[in-house]
């Protein structure tokens, strides 16, 4: 339990340093606030939201793969 809650917090890191301290993860919280006015300031949100749509799938891994080991699939 131990080792999935650490595993837990590292993933919950690194999103939160991808949103907050990268360049796209401010894109993101652009378009997430207002997509028309990201998209005017030279934002494209069609990408945005497909590296969002990549890194939910992503967390959504790890969650399943922890949930797995957690219940000896």
């Amino acid at each position: 339990d131990l080792q999935l809650a650490a595993v837990a917090l590292v993933a919950l890191a690194a999103v939160f340093a991808i949103l907050h301290l990268t360049p796209i993860g401010r894109q993101m919280r652009a378009v997430a606030d207002d997509r028309d006015l990201a998209r005017v300031s030279g934002i494209r949100p069609e990408p945005v939201m497909i590296t969002l749509w990549a890194l939910a799938g992503a967390v959504a891994a790890v969650a399943g793969m922890m949930l797995g080991i957690k219940t000896i699939v």
